[in-house]
């Protein structure tokens, strides 16, 4: 009994193993599955790691890692900067995009921005402010300073407002992203009305200007705290005036700039007794970038809302010369997406690429 159970056994085996035969007769086996990175998921031939904002109130967050997988050299790099505070729909991040050559096992240093809910500024670079700006977001190649930043997606200016004897208008915070971030909207041409103390939006070059702040109309100045240009990496943080008449004090605080490649300028804060009247100037945007050194590029301004996003992607390349012979090329491409001929093709691929 116990006989004929293993001989059934092995004509079932055998009948698999013919059903499987390709045209060739030769047994492909299912591809071994590679091993991916928590955060990465397989969509067709390519893995796609997706990188959220990391903290809990915009400004809170922290640095996220990426390891480039064995046998992989060229990567493409999406990042999304966080808008600014106040929600305006006006202050949207940027989108930075660029395909990279990078070096065997390297590790990329990866931060998402956060869209403030507080005074502090936006996590990664946003400046400080009532609202804050929001966060650029970037990866970093080779080091974890700004200075080894490949891709930036800069942050939006916080919002302000101008309240005129009740009546309020929003000051809306620059954009981020593009070339260089959007200029605080401080004025109105279309009303023929314009306002002091918007901030600057950050370039490829400089952060962006600060706005000014006073007191007028029967106000004088107690303390100021003057509004910061933005800077290589960070928004400006806004200004603190405070003005007094008699023995009344008043503190208007401006909207921070948004950070980026060179992050947007404070807002300034001014008042008016005279006229009834307060301003608190928008953030400037901050500046996105991308690496000279990549290709495919992309770098423009005001398409995010919320917090931030990363995204990594390469194509899925084969693991072994093994898999390659056992049906692995039909399932992998090379390293430029490309699909492989015949086993033989793929097995070269794996011969040049990987260590033995």
């Amino acid at each position: 009994m116990g006989r004929k159970r293993l001989t059934l056994g092995i004509v079932a085996i055998a009948i698999a193993s013919i059903t499987a035969l390709g045209s060739t007769g030769v047994v492909y086996a299912a591809a071994p599955p590679k091993e991916l990175q928590p955060n990465c998921v397989l969509v067709v031939a390519t893995v796609q790691c997706t990188f959220s904002y990391s903290g809990t109130d915009g400004s809170d967050g922290s640095a996220q890692s990426f390891t480039t997988p064995a046998g992989v050299r060229t990567l493409t790099i999406e990042a999304w900067g966080a808008e600014g505070g106040g929600g305006d729909l006006q202050s949207l991040g940027g989108h930075a995009k660029g395909t990279i050559t990078v070096a065997a096992d390297a590790i990329l240093a990866v931060r998402v921005g956060g869209q403030p809910t507080t005074a502090a500024g936006g996590f990664n670079g946003g400046g400080t402010g009532t609202p804050a700006g929001g966060g650029a977001s970037d990866v970093r190649i080779g080091g974890d300073s700004v200075g080894d930043r490949v891709i930036v997606a800069g942050g939006g200016g916080g919002t302000g407002e101008v309240s005129v004897n009740g009546s309020t208008i929003s000051l809306l915070g620059g954009y981020g992203g593009g070339d260089a971030g959007g200029d605080g909207v401080c004025d109105f041409p279309h009303v023929g009305l314009s306002f002091p103390g918007c901030g600057g939006g950050g370039s490829s070059s400089t952060g962006g200007a600060p706005g000014s702040s006073t007191c007028q109309g029967g106000l004088s100045v107690v303390t100021t705290i003057a509004a910061e240009p933005g800077s290589f990496g960070a928004g400006g943080n806004a200004a603190t005036e405070t003005c007094g008449a008699g023995t009344q004090t008043f503190t208007f605080v401006g909207a921070g700039g948004g950070g980026g490649w060179f992050g947007g300028g404070g807002g300034g804060a001014s008042a008016s007794l005279a006229l009834l009247a307060f301003i608190v100037g928008g953030g400037g945007g901050g500046a996105g970038h991308v690496s000279p050194f990549a290709t495919d590029t992309v770098n423009e301004p005001a398409v995010r809302s919320g917090s931030g996003a990363v995204l990594i992607s390469y194509a899925d390349t084969p693991p072994s010369k093994f898999a390659c012979r056992h049906g692995g090329w039909r399932s992998w491409v090379n390293s430029r997406g490309r699909a492989f001929r015949d086993a033989k093709s793929c097995v070269t691929w794996v011969e040049r690429h990987r260590k033995p």
